[in-house]
């Protein structure tokens, strides 16, 4: 496995999208509000990125992991 933070040529938005669906999935109707990600595209995600710390995971060259860390003042 292969651990990546902010990848400077990061390219897999999409797969990136589908992961983060997937693993949300079981928490549809379970949680109120509903999680944001439903209302997120490849460009919210591009901007989170931007804004935040992107760690990604790869096995095999396949993307199976991702986190999001924001450095705050407040914490």
């Amino acid at each position: 496995m292969v651990i990546t933070t902010s990848p400077k040529r990061f390219n897999e938005w999409a797969a990136l999208i589908q992961l983060l669906h997937e693993a949300f999935r079981y928490m549809e109707g379970r949680i109120d509000p509903p999680t944001s990600l439903e209302t997120m595209g490849i460009e919210a995600i591009k901007k989170k990125a931007q804004d935040e710390i992107l760690i990604v995971a790869h096995d095999e060259g396949k993307l199976v992991g991702c986190a999001f860390a924001a450095l705050r003042d407040d914490c």
